[in-house]
């Protein structure tokens, strides 16, 4: 599911420090660090499409480490061979990057996957969304991703205007999105629906908080 435009605003050609492959399978519930830290090898995505028989052609191991990708001809690219690219190209720093926006931050990244299941890509100068394993949206969540995209990308830029180099909260998430469900025709279920799981996720940290507190509290005594 590709997302046109780009926060980006920088270019690279830097290589940037990343570690070597570790080799291993994608967990049944992987680590949310795991799959949004784009720009290292040991991705979950990245690991899982490099196990993907139809783009283990197109990926070369350099004697260095990093990887390089080729272009498979004049036949355009599947969504794998889109997504493997695009992350090597974030690996390498050899990319273009243009926008008004910041990029989103781990912690922003994190809360889209838990927020929708699926990935917030942001590779290669570009976003998209995909799963573990490179593969765009199927049509049936497509409507429901679309519409927690428009509202992290609202949410990015109310939160670039009135508190710079600050983070996405989820009551800012919950503010766009009671403004979207509002709007005369939109589809107001759906939009109730991402406010519900987005009180649910704000109850489950502020639990989570809680509980690491007390036991910090414990410790001193």
């Amino acid at each position: 599911m590709k997302i046109p435009g780009s926060n980006y605003f920088t270019y690279t050609t830097s290589t940037r420090n990343v570690t070597s492959p570790s080799g291993g399978v994608a967990a049944t519930k992987p680590a949310y660090a795991g799959l949004a830290d784009y720009n290292s090898r040991d991705n979950i995505i990245f690991q899982n499409l490099l196990k993907n028989p139809t783009v283990q052609d197109n990926v070369v191991l350099n004697e260095d480490g990093t990887y390089s990708f080729i272009i498979p001809g004049a036949r355009a690219l599947s969504e794998e061979e889109d997504v493997i690219r695009a992350l090597i190209e974030e690996q390498n720093g050899d990319f273009f990057q243009s926008g008004d926006q910041q990029p989103y931050s781990m912690a922003e990244l994190t809360m889209f996957r838990q927020m929708t299941g699926y990935n917030l890509l942001q590779a290669g100068g570009g976003y998209s969304i995909v799963d573990d394993f490179g593969r765009s949206v199927p049509q049936d969540d497509r409507q429901m991703v679309a519409a927690a995209w428009e509202t992290f990308d609202i949410a990015k830029g109310i939160q670039e205007l009135e508190a710079p180099n600050s983070e996405i909260t989820i009551d800012g998430l919950k503010a766009v999105g009671a403004m979207l469900r509002d709007r005369l025709g939109a589809n107001t279920e759906l939009y109730q629906h991402l406010i519900d799981m987005l009180t649910e996720m704000g109850q489950t940290t502020d639990s989570a908080n809680a509980n690491t507190a007390a036991l910090s509290k414990d410790n001193q005594i």
